[in-house]
């Protein structure tokens, strides 16, 4: 059976920590857990440049995207988006990481079908009506 590992890195905010010393797990934590059974695990503490990556990123996609883009409504954003991350995974070269995303991939693990950097944006919003009872459930 083929094993994957997939991780997603967010930061240790609050949203998905609750406070850094609190034992108590967020509703983020508890969907991740329970409902894609994979472990949620943060940045060690002090350990900041853990999410320069992260933080660098948003900062493009912000200044490249959003800042300079409108929108005549969600199915325009969604397709834009959609080019713009092609663009961002496949084209736009890093300097500092001296490679695109699907370069990096490709360098790091060339058995990952570089597809996988070409999925389409959803609005999550839409999917909180299909499951608020799970949610409800998890946040109790």
């Amino acid at each position: 059976m083929l094993s994957i590992e997939i991780t997603i890195q967010t930061d240790n905010g609050t949203e998905f920590t609750s406070p850094w010393n609190s034992l108590k797990k967020t509703l983020f934590t508890k969907v991740i857990e329970l409902s894609f059974g994979c472990s949620h695990k943060t940045i060690p503490v002090g350990a900041k440049t853990y999410q320069s990556d992260v933080e660098s990123s948003h900062r493009l996609i912000e200044d490249e995207f959003y800042a300079c883009r409108y929108f005549s409504g969600a199915q325009d954003f969604l397709q834009k988006a959609h080019r713009y991350q092609n663009y961002f995974n496949f084209k736009r070269f890093n300097t500092y990481k001296k490679g695109s995303p699907v370069q990096l991939l490709q360098q790091a693990a060339s058995h990952i079908d570089p597809a996988v950097l070409d999925f389409k944006p959803v609005l999550v919003d839409k999917f909180f009506n299909l499951y608020k009872n799970e949610f409800r459930l998890l946040a109790s």
